[in-house]
């Protein structure tokens, strides 16, 4: 049972530095809308791979095992990920040197995007 958990571990800090989606996601919200937006979207890949977590341990992987629901599973997350594509090539491009902003009222939408752009669900 420790060696398990002693896998888990390094395999988790493996992970970790990682350089997938949510790493640029998080440094284009930092960049564009200051540390808070940034801090928003590690809370939402954080709150998913909790989520993840513990639908594993409460006996829901073999519910996401089931061919049919990871059929459902990975058409959602490739349309999600092709719908930020389109997104943001249809945007018109802005300046270069934009002012950092700090506008609280849009940062629950970088929330949203850091949940879903997290690789785990599709």
């Amino acid at each position: 049972m420790i060696t398990i958990f002693f896998k888990g571990i390094v395999t988790g800090l493996l992970f970790v530095f990682s350089f997938g989606p949510a790493f640029f996601a998080n440094i284009s919200a930092s960049m564009s809308r200051g540390f808070s937006a940034g801090a928003m979207v590690v809370v939402g890949v954080s709150l998913t791979d909790i989520s993840f977590a513990l639908l594993s341990i409460f006996g829901l992987a073999s519910f996401l095992d089931n061919p049919t629901m990871q059929f459902w599973i990975t058409l959602t997350g490739g349309l999600v990920v092709i719908t930020f594509g389109i997104i943001s090539v249809l945007r018109p491009p802005s300046s270069s040197f934009r002012q950092v902003t700090s506008e609280k009222k849009d940062h629950h939408l970088f929330f949203l995007q850091g949940m879903l752009i997290n690789p785990h669900y599709s």
